[in-house]
């Protein structure tokens, strides 16, 4: 049995449409999903496979295309181009676009616009579960045949009966005049849709409301009323895929949205103001408050922060901690011993895999509760508040609360972030926006949070995070305010910013989106720090002829450590160990806290800091460069090495001159207690 790609579908519309939903749904891919605007800012290609053969024994795969979330295909910002290009220069076989059924006159302006470029075409009705919990009745039969574009009514968060049989829309038909027939299409269509969606019976556009309950019900009139639409006809044949060059696609702007105006006047009824639309506005009168936002928001943060690093994630960090350190450890000692293996052997898989790699997974516990209330945060929608509520900040600053969006990004990972900073249209505030992310403080450093905080500042847990989280922020926007003022002056861009409504996030891929977290997570520990701690071991028993030492300070990593260790003597962690943590912190921020537990016993480690100097260091990991894929996205983005190597510089200036202040206030207060 063998597997081709027969066509391949793009999945366009609006920001926070839906179509990520879809395309996961059908790729079983676990691309971000947020419910905010701006969250896939690239394309994404993904593969839907049949699941049973062809009569030939083959089995057919759909090339699934996740475009970024556009209002328009008038190709200025840097999601419009991708989106633009895809179609013109690709040329799919099918563009699947995604309308929320709750938000019709903002979304159907993209549709004429698809509509206008004359490329193959289904609409999507997405979010019809809310639809009808509205009480809103919208007669699809009429809507198809006033636009003139087939129309499949869905629930990507339920993913029922259609998503099964999508790829069955994307045929390819040949040329003939017979197989172009709209009628020989419509058949076809409707013979393979199996009807079991509970927002869809047997056809497409066979549908129509009923006006007593709201329900869908076939018609025998529906195929003829598409057949005799030559717009409906055109718009399944790729050959009519018209010249990008030719087309003004904001022409006649003002008559197309009065045309929207009557086409949802004529065909949606009910349901003036949805229930999320009035929940959300009785929410956001306390949480987007003027004077109370902004606190409220960082109380949220507070209280995740106690919650992530309190009693019960400590136990369970504490009951790996012993599975590894000594139930784990002691076994492969005691085996290690009993069959006479060499001492270096037992203490590269005790002293240095054991150690390197548990010291990073005891913070599991504590990463799945701050993962798993972070992003119960992103799908409800309270996010996209936070950029509304920063708004009035940046709005000082020169920059708007868009660039709010890349940086909340980057409390998960630098790199996704920078790559957010795609849906800025102005291109001073895009590039201010990728110097200043980094100073987000991104989840590969909250282990060295976590192990530095409980050691020294265990009563104030929550405070301090909170404190590290804020200073960030703090650093990225006072940052922001010196390069508008400086280097990247220029006119202000206008702030325009869609508040989705609050919803409760599908429980599946709420789910999945945390495990994809943890899990990333826990690959880096058993990849690129378990492989650094075998380095690091190596490196701090052997010198550089490559002979065991006894004294770590003469091995490799104890040379180079003490040879650069003076360098932050003036922050308080002048030791050279604390030195060579700094410096793997380049490769992956973990591996900052595997060269501690490898390099410190616990005892060495408390009096190797003070809390000033602890605190010090906490800071300058916070701010240093994350990590050196985090430099490479930053050239790229920029398209520039000075650029990034100014970026790296300002990044380590800035760490170094905040952790000295933090030391020498922190010595300050300290003596005068």
């Amino acid at each position: 049995m063998s597997d081709f790609v027969k066509y391949t579908i793009a999945l366009a519309g609006n920001p926070n449409c839906g179509k990520t939903t879809l395309f996961n749904r059908l790729t079983k891919s676990n691309q971000k999903v947020g419910n905010w605007g701006g969250v896939t800012v690239e394309k994404k290609v993904g593969r839907y496979v049949k699941e049973k053969p062809n009569c030939a024994g083959e089995t057919e795969t759909v090339n699934v295309v996740d475009l970024p979330g556009i209002y328009s295909l008038t190709p200025y910002s840097a999601e419009e181009i991708i989106a633009h290009n895809f179609i013109i220069d690709e040329k799919p076989d099918l563009v699947v676009n995604i309308i929320d059924a709750t938000n019709l006159e903002r979304n159907l302006y993209l549709t004429f616009q698809l509509k206008k470029l004359g490329c193959p075409m289904v609409i999507a009705l997405n979010m019809m579960d809310e639809v009808e919990q509205n009480g809103t009745v919208i007669d699809f039969e009429k809507m198809s045949q006033m636009i003139g574009v087939p129309i499949v009514p869905i629930s990507a968060v339920s993913g029922k009966g259609f998503f099964s049989n999508i790829s069955r829309l994307m045929k390819k038909h040949s040329a003939s005049a017979e197989e172009n027939s709209i009628e020989k299409l419509i058949q076809k269509i409707n013979a393979l849709l199996d009807g079991s969606s509970k927002y869809f019976n047997s056809g497409l556009c066979e549908f129509s409301v009923s006006e007593n309950n709201g329900k869908m019900n076939e018609t025998d009139e529906t195929a003829e009323t598409v057949k005799t639409s030559e717009t409906a006809a055109k718009m399944f044949d790729p050959s009519v895929l018209k010249n990008a060059e030719q087309i003004n696609y904001d022409e006649h702007s003002a008559e197309i949205y009065a045309q929207i105006e009557k086409i949802v006047a004529s065909t949606v009824s009910g349901g003036e103001k949805s229930l999320q639309q009035e929940r959300s506005e009785k929410i956001d009168r306390l949480l987007t408050h003027r004077w109370l936002g902004i606190p409220i928001f960082l109380s949220l943060m507070g209280v995740i922060f106690y919650l992530s690093f309190g009693s019960v994630s400590s136990f369970f960090s504490r009951l790996i901690e012993t599975f590894f350190g000594v139930i784990l450890a002691g076994f492969i000692q005691n085996w290690f011993d009993s069959t006479g293996t060499a001492a270096w052997m037992s203490s590269l898989m005790v002293d240095g895999v054991i150690a390197g790699v548990s010291g990073v997974l005891v913070f599991i516990p504590q990463l799945l509760i701050l993962f798993f209330f972070l992003t119960l945060l992103e799908d409800t929608g309270y996010l996209a508040r936070v950029a509304f509520l920063m708004e009035r900040i940046f709005d000082k600053i020169g920059l708007t609360g868009k660039s709010f969006i890349p940086m909340m990004l980057g409390f998960g990972c630098s790199v996704p972030a920078l790559i957010a900073t795609r849906v800025l249209d102005n291109e001073a505030d895009r590039k201010t926006t990728i110097l200043i992310t980094p100073f987000m403080s991104c989840s590969a450093r909250l282990p060295i949070y976590i192990l530095f905080v409980g050691t020294f500042f265990a009563a104030y847990r929550g405070m301090i995070m909170l404190s590290l989280y804020v200073l960030g922020i703090l650093v990225a926007v006072f940052s922001a305010w010196l390069f508008k003022k400086t280097i990247f002056k220029g006119p202000e861009s206008p702030f325009i910013m869609e508040l989705p409504p609050y919803r409760l996030p599908d429980l599946h891929s709420y789910l999945k989106h945390v495990w994809e977290k943890i899990r990333g997570f826990i690959i880096r520990a058993g990849t690129i720090i378990l492989l650094a701690s075998i380095v690091i071991w190596f490196a701090q028993g052997y010198d550089f002829s490559f002979h065991s030492v006894s004294d770590t300070s003469e091995s490799i990593i104890g040379i180079v450590g003490s040879a650069l260790a003076p360098l932050f003597e003036p922050l308080g962690f002048g030791d050279w160990r604390a030195t060579v943590s700094l410096l793997t912190g380049l490769v992956s921020k973990e591996l900052v806290v595997s060269v501690v537990n490898i390099m410190y016993t616990p005892m060495e480690f408390r009096s190797a800091f003070a809390p000033a100097s602890a605190l010090a260091f906490m800071v300058f990991t916070l701010l240093y460069l994350p990590c050196v894929a985090a430099l490479v996205t930053t050239k790229r983005e920029l398209n520039s090495m000075k650029w990034a190597a100014f970026a790296f510089t300002y990044q380590t200036a800035a760490a170094y001159i905040l952790a000295f202040a933090v030391y020498r206030i922190g010595l300050f207060v300290t003596l005068h207690l």
